[in-house]
């Protein structure tokens, strides 16, 4: 991760010193959490996650209707990402739409967490679009109409 970043550093006359900004440092986590949400994993609800865990359970399965499977599904979300991006804290996810009746039959997400990278701090809010029809995830930094 550090020769990514120090590529970066050196081809932008702006971040010369050494600095990255929130903006780059938001950038990069939306980027690790595309990476992170768009990876399925075996449903592992009650064991500790390691590295071979990385990722969220396969949802194609899971019913939008069904309000216990969409609260696992949260949960799982919140517990992937506060297992893997060591930059956030407090990670809450929140389900704010889901019908089943749409064609694409997607779940929109509000994510919301503490963005902690010395010496940098600020609250983070995304939204996430999970689409049952494709099964691919994608972050939007404003809320997706």
């Amino acid at each position: 991760m550090f020769d990514l970043l120090s590529d970066k550093l050196d081809a932008d006359p702006t971040t010369s010193a050494g600095y990255i900004g929130i903006t780059e440092v938001k950038h990069s986590i939306i980027e690790q959490l595309e990476h992170l949400l768009n990876a399925r994993l075996r449903d592992v609800e009650n064991a500790q996650l390691t590295v071979v865990d990385f990722g969220i359970p396969d949802y194609s399965a899971y019913s939008i209707g069904d309000r216990s499977q969409m609260h696992r599904l949260v949960r799982s979300i919140e517990r992937a990402i506060a297992s893997f991006e060591p930059r956030l804290q407090n990670v809450r996810a929140e389900l704010i739409s889901a019908d089943p009746q749409s064609l694409e039959q997607a779940l929109q997400i509000r994510l919301s967490a503490q963005l902690h990278v010395e010496p940098l701090t600020d609250d983070l809010r995304l939204y996430l679009v999970l689409s049952g029809k494709f099964g691919t995830v994608s972050i939007h930094e404003r809320e997706p109409s």
